[in-house]
């Protein structure tokens, strides 16, 4: 058959938009391809950034199937990668560790480097009722072990410190971070020893010398007084002095393990030589006294200093301080240990 002028041309301009058509699917396969490694790439080398700045020190125990998306994010991963791990991990949980290296998301440097950290529930069940624990006693690294991650653990005993410790496991829900699961999962091996009686008991690594004779009196020593006595550097000694101005004196010996850095393996070197006298104590008027002034005390935040003030001008002054345990912040524990520090009459 012959083809005029005018079907050779049409030929001719459909070949080159087919070759045109080609060429550009080719373009964008191309840079689909280098794109998509290119993502890679960089989230190797996000990784890999998260690896260096992170060490292995900072990660936690977790179990990959009940993990958060907080969690994955803390170990490393993106937003976008740590929703899609949770998402797999919910519809199809793993029974060995090894299997996390089949979710798509995760990278076998990954899996490496938070092995060591995957702890599976049948393997904490494996740890038994018995694993007994003080959380008065618990370090960050023990509570990172119990399933805690960095920042909780962190808030724990910054918190446990500030209360000057637990006096009943209920109050570790207390502490920000802290989820109704773990609480339960921990209840039955929580073990709180009373905290008076652990500095009581004799402790064989202290030698008794002439000097421990001296009785001091906690709510008079200066901060060179301090330092007279073994384990108290100038350091604590100024610790000490500037929180007891904080509190406005202490009522008991117990109250030393509230300020910063303070542990009972210190104090107890001097227990026996302290003594405390209450009535030097200066009591906060909760009648007259601001909201800022009652909020600069160590027990009082400011949402419940708020409270206070917004009642007092709101409907009438107090009348005893014994009213403060109707609001709904104060429980029977907090109210021992603030009541000492307020009065309503001058």
């Amino acid at each position: 058959m012959a083809y005029n002028q005018m079907q050779s041309r049409g030929a001719i301009y459909l070949l080159i938009a087919v070759a045109i058509w080609q060429g550009v699917f080719l373009l964008l396969r191309w840079k689909m391809q280098t794109k998509a490694s290119e993502s890679v790439v960089d989230w190797r080398q996000q990784m890999q950034h998260h690896f260096e700045t992170h060490p292995t020190d900072s990660f936690f125990y977790f179990d990959p199937n009940t993990a958060t998306i907080e969690d994955w994010e803390a170990l490393g991963l993106s937003v976008k990668q740590a929703r899609l791990a949770v998402r797999d991990l919910r519809r199809k949980p793993i029974q060995r560790k090894a299997q996390l290296k089949e979710v798509f998301v995760i990278d076998s440097a990954f899996y490496e480097r938070v092995a060591p950290y995957i702890m599976l529930k049948q393997q904490q069940e494996g740890r038994g009722n018995n694993d007994e624990w003080d959380p008065n006693t618990a370090t960050i690294e023990e509570l990172q072990e119990r399933g805690l991650h960095p920042p909780t653990a962190a808030r724990f005993v910054a918190y446990r410190d500030r209360i000057g410790g637990f006096t009943k496991k209920e109050e570790l829900k207390k502490v920000y971070g802290v989820s109704d699961r773990w609480y339960k999962e921990q209840s039955a091996s929580i073990v709180i020893h009373p905290l008076e009686s652990e500095f009581l008991e004799t402790d064989s690594t202290f030698e008794i010398t002439q000097t421990d004779s001296i009785w001091y009196e906690i709510n008079e020593l200066d901060s060179a007084g301090w330092t007279q006595l073994r384990g108290i550097g100038s350091v604590f000694a100024s610790r000490i002095v500037k929180y007891r101005e904080r509190l406005g004196g202490f009522y008991c010996k117990t109250q030393l393990l509230e300020v910063y850095g303070m542990d009972s393996t210190r104090v107890v070197a001097f227990w026996e030589q302290l003594q405390v006298d209450s009535s030097a104590i200066q009591q906060l008027n909760i009648n007259i006294a601001s909201e800022k002034e009652l909020s600069l005390h160590p027990y009082i935040t400011k949402s419940m200093a708020r409270e206070m003030v917004q009642f007092r001008n709101s409907y009438r002054t107090f009348g005893s301080v014994a009213e403060l345990k109707n609001f709904s912040f104060m429980d029977g524990d907090l109210f021992r240990k603030i009541a000492p520090y307020l009065k309503t009459e001058n």
